[in-house]
């Protein structure tokens, strides 16, 4: 592992971003009143020091790609928090990333169990990179029950005329379905 206190490659404000973010997840955990879901229930300090260091990893691009790929895994457990998001989607908008990472963090954006992900998760149906566009396709027609998205789950169509086919029918299935639909938070699986 690289030491902490090295120059990294990730912005020293994204990082700060974080840090922010998870302690101002304590402050207002302390406030609330109504039962939480499970993505937005109260944490206790050490889960928001856990998500925090977890994320911290998971965005230094300096680490190696494989212990930013079990940062990611360990931000994906059942009823992972909101709070994990902004390192999640970090990794996941940065074309640049190691395609490992981005796959990891796409898997594990999952199970946060909060519907503002779907919509992450459809725009990276069309990414650049096949493994990132096919497996975020997969965890989606996973929670969805197969509702889109099966004859492609296997293309690997260099010239991404088929994803990008396949982002325009889950936009337009979510555009219709948002405020209805059932999703199986539950059925998670590795492609």
């Amino acid at each position: 592992m690289t030491s902490r206190g090295a120059c990294s490659p990730v912005s020293p404000l994204l990082l700060a971003s974080v840090f922010l973010m998870v302690a101002s997840a304590i402050m207002a955990n302390a406030d609330e009143k109504e039962k939480p879901t499970n993505a937005k229930r109260r944490l206790s300090d050490a889960e928001c020091r856990e998500i925090a260091d977890l994320s911290a990893v998971l965005i230094n691009k300096q680490e190696e790609p494989f212990e930013r790929v079990e940062a990611a895994r360990k931000l994906a457990r059942p009823g992972a928090h909101i709070y994990s998001l902004p390192a999640l989607l970090a990794v996941l908008r940065d074309s640049k990333d190691t395609p490992d990472v981005r796959v990891a963090a796409a898997y594990s954006i999952t199970f946060v169990e909060d519907l503002s992900v779907i919509d992450e998760m459809i725009e990276l149906t069309a990414d650049g990179d096949h493994n990132v566009a096919h497996d975020t396709n997969f965890q989606l027609f996973n929670l969805t029950n197969g509702k889109i998205g099966a004859g492609d789950l296997v293309d690997r169509d260099p010239a991404n005329a088929k994803r990008v086919a396949l982002y325009k029918k889950w936009k337009a299935w979510w555009k219709y379905n948002r405020a209805t639909a059932v999703l199986d938070w539950d059925n998670k699986g590795m492609p």
